[in-house]
C-alpha cells in the first residue's frame, strides 16, 4: 500500500492551533542551509541593524541561513537539516515507508526496532577504530568537546571512545574497567552540559529539569560556542544510541525541532510560561495601545545587562495596537523560539543528526523521544527483581537485599541504580531494556563479592557484587553506607 502525502502528514504533523480573533497559528517548521565545508560560526554583529523578512531569517556573520515554513509547504518526512551520511535522502522508498508504518505501532514495537538498528550502527564501523581521550575532571566538557568534534563524521557512530581521567592512576582505571570509565565520563558530561555556569543550555522548568538552548551562549563561551553545541548534539546522539539516558529533559519545542515537526504558539508555554500568559492576554483583550509596546523585545544577559532587539526593521518606531498585535505576537514567538538561537540550533542539530539517522527519528513523537533520551525516574522494584540474573548460589542475602531495596526511599533506589548501572533512570520499557556501555541489551546481575564486606559494582555490564552478611541489618547498613556517598556512581570504587 502506497501512503499518500495526506496520510504522511497526519502522522508527522501536528494539528494547527486556533488563536483568538479568527486567525490561525499553524505552527512553523525550521529549515537550515549551512555553508559548504564550514562550521557555523557567529561573530559579533549589531542586532539593531540586522534585517529579517517576515518568512526568513539570516545571520550574515554566522553563515547560517534559515527559513520558517508552514506545514503545508514542506514534505512531511523532511528535517531541519539535510541528513548526515545520506541517511534519509538516499534511502529507498520502501525503507521510508517502513519507518512511517512503524510510527503507527505501539512503543515497545518501535523501541525494539530502534534498539536493533542502534546496535547495528554502533557495531557497523571498524572494531579497531578506537579513540583515546584523556581528560581532567575539572575540564571534562572543554577537553571532551574538542575531542568529540575531531572524530570524523563517518566514524562518530561506531568509534569506541577509550576514556582515562588524568591524575587518577592506572590501578584505578584497571579496577573500574573501560566501560565503567566511559559511563562515568558520560555522567560527568550530563552534569556539565546543563551547568548554568557553562552557558550551553538554560533551565526552563526547574521542577522537572527541562532545558532549552541558551541564546546568550556566545557571551559565556566566546566565539567558539557553536563548536560546543555541535559536540553536545553528538553526545546526546551517542547517549541515545547507547541507551545511556540523560539526567535532564530537553523542552518540548526543542524535541519537536529535532524531529522536524511543527512548533506552535502553545509550545511557547513550555519555554517561557510568563511570556506565553502575557501574549495570550494581549490577544484576548482589547486596548493594546494602552500598554505602550513596540515591535522590540528586551534580552537580559547573564551579566545583568540588557539589549533591545527589533523584531522587524524599524520596529522601535512601530506601536503595537489591536490591528497589528497578532503580527507582534507571531514575531515575538518566532524570535524567541527560532531566530534568537538559530546558529546554536543548527550546530546542535548537525551534531545530533551525524549520530542518529533521521529515518529512525521518523518513528517517534516528541513524548517518545523524551522517554528515549531520559527514561523514567520511577523505579518498579518488582520489575527490577524479575529482570535480574543471579550469578551466585542462592543464599539468604539475596532475599534480604530485595527486602531492603523495596523499603528504600525512592532517592536511594535511584542511587542504587546509579551505583549499579551508571544511570539513575530506567528505560521506558523497564528493566528489560537495560543496556551495557556499548548499547547492547544487558540485564542487571547480582554476583558474589568474594567475601568482602563492601558492595562493589561494574557499571559497564550492570553488575552488583553482593557480599556475605550475618544479618539483614548488617546488609542494610553496608548498602546505605555505599549509597550515602555522592560519588557512588564511580564503577568499582569501594565506598
Amino acid at each position: 500500500m502506497q501512503l499518500s502525502a495526506e496520510q504522511l502528514a497526519d502522522r508527522r504533523i501536528a494539528t494547527a492551533k486556533r488563536l483568538p480573533g479568527g486567525d490561525y497559528s499553524p505552527g512553523y517548521l525550521l529549515r537550515f542551509e549551512l555553508p559548504p565545508e564550514a562550521e557555523p560560526e557567529a561573530d559579533s554583529f549589531d542586532l539593531q541593524h540586522r534585517e529579517r523578512s517576515l518568512s526568513t531569517g539570516y545571520d550574515p556573520s554566522s553563515g547560517v541561513q534559515f527559513e520558517l515554513l508552514e506545514p503545508r509547504d514542506v514534505v512531511p518526512t523532511e528535517f531541519p537539516l539535510l541528513p548526515a551520511h545520506g541517511d534519509l535522502a538516499d534511502t529507498t522508498d520502501d525503507l521510508k515507508k517502513l519507518a512511517v508504518d512503524l510510527a503507527a505501532q505501539d512503543f515497545p514495537t518501535k523501541y525494539a526496532y530502534f534498539i536493533a538498528n542502534a546496535t547495528a550502527l554502533l557495531q557497523s564501523g571498524d572494531r579497531n577504530d578506537q579513540s583515546s581521550l584523556s581528560v581532567h575532571r575539572d575540564y571534562v566538557l572543554e577537553q571532551s568537546t574538542q575531542h568529540i568534534n575531531c572524530i570524523r563524521e563517518a566514524n562518530i557512530r561506531s568509534a569506541h571512545i577509550d576514556v582515562n581521567f588524568i591524575g587518577e592512576g592506572e590501578a584505578s582505571s584497571n579496577e573500574k574497567g573501560a566501560g565503567g570509565l566511559h559511563r562515568e565520563w558520560l555522567t560527568l558530561l550530563n552534569e556539565r552540559l546543563v551547568d548554568p555556569t557553562v552557558g550551553l543550555f538554560t533551565c526552563t522548568q526547574r521542577s522537572d529539569q527541562t532545558y532549552f538552548i541558551n541564546a546568550q551562549s556566545k557571551r559565556v563561551l566566546g566565539p567558539d560556542h557553536l563548536q560546543h553545541f555541535r559536540a553536545a548534539g553528538r553526545l546526546v546522539g551517542r547517549a541515545m544510541l547507547e541507551g545511556a539516558v540523560l539526567n535532564f529533559h530537553l523542552c518540548v519545542p526543542l524535541l519537536k525541532i529535532m524531529l522536524g515537526t511543527p512548533v506552535t504558539f502553545a509550545d511557547l508555554e513550555e519555554l517561557d510560561a510568563d511570556m506565553y500568559r502575557s501574549l495570550t492576554w494581549l490577544l484576548d483583550n482589547d486596548g493594546a495601545e494602552a500598554l505602550e509596546l513596540d515591535f522590540t523585545v528586551t534580552q537580559c544577559h547573564n551579566d545583568h545587562g540588557t539589549q533591545t532587539v527589533e523584531l522587524i526593521p524599524a520596529g522601535r518606531n512601530i506601536e503595537v495596537n489591536d490591528d497589528n498585535k497578532f503580527e507582534f505576537v507571531d514575531r515575538t514567538f518566532r524570535f524567541t523560539l527560532f531566530e534568537s538561537v538559530a546558529p546554536q540550533l543548527a550546530a546542535f542539530l548537525k551534531g545530533f543528526y551525524e549520530v542518529v539517522p533521521q529515518r529512525l527519528l521518523l518513528l517517534f513523537d516528541y513524548e517518545e523521544l523524551d522517554y528515549l533520551l531520559c527514561g523514567s525516574d520511577k523505579i518498579d522494584v518488582s520489575d527490577w527483581q524479575q529482570h535480574t540474573r543471579l550469578a551466585l548460589e542462592s543464599r539468604r542475602e539475596v532475599t534480604w537485599f530485595w527486602d531492603v531495596v523495596k523499603d528504600m526511599p525512592s532517592i536511594y533506589q535511584q542511587r542504587l541504580l546509579q551505583f549499579s548501572t551508571g544511570c539513575s533512570r530506567v528505560p521506558l520499557v523497564g528493566f528489560q531494556g537495560l543496556t551495557s556501555y556499548d548499547g547492547q541489551l544487558c540485564e542487571f546481575t547480582l554476583t558474589d563479592a568474594n567475601a568482602t564486606g563492601y558492595f562493589r559494582s561494574h557499571t559497564c555490564h550492570n553488575i552488583l557484587k553482593l557480599p556475605c552478611f550475618t544479618t539483614k541489618d548488617e546488609l542494610r547498613s553496608a548498602l546505605y553506607a555505599a549509597l550515602h556517598n555522592e560519588a557512588s556512581n564511580c564503577d568499582g570504587r569501594v565506598l
